[in-house]
């Protein structure tokens, strides 16, 4: 486990905000997960810890694990199948994007916003290296 910052994005009616955190980052089967405390506004959740898929910033789990056993958290499972989602180019039925796309899309916003906030934050380059790597 290794300390970090990384930037939160929310949709709001009034647009997007990105604000940045302090939490944490582990590899599971070659792949990167952030670690965040939840925050008091998120009391509709009752787990200490959020885990999410570090590129796009989409929630993998939640957990009460304690620090050092979070990973155990997420499957190798859940690891394949968000591996899958980044290599699958198929489009869905209502979308007129396929997968692959949104993720690259809502990885490019995750970093547009993220930017806004703090140009020289070194997670925004590993951000930016980590979504070129997969999405090209």
């Amino acid at each position: 486990m290794k300390r970090c910052e990384f930037f939160i994005i929310y949709n709001a009616d009034y647009g997007k905000t990105a604000f940045k955190v302090k939490g944490y980052m582990f590899q599971k089967c070659g792949h990167w997960f952030t670690v965040r405390r939840r925050i008091p506004s998120e009391k509709m959740y009752r787990k200490k810890w959020i885990i999410s898929d570090f590129v796009t910033g989409l929630m993998m789990t939640d957990t009460d694990s304690s620090l050092e056993d979070v990973q155990s958290a997420v499957t190798e499972t859940m690891v394949a199948r968000m591996l899958e989602l980044y290599r699958n180019n198929t489009v869905g039925i209502y979308k007129h994007r396929s997968n692959r796309e949104e993720l690259q899309h809502y990885a490019e916003m995750i970093y547009g916003a993220a930017y806004k906030n703090n140009p020289n934050s070194k997670m925004l380059d590993l951000l930016k290296d980590q979504a070129y790597e997969l999405f090209n």
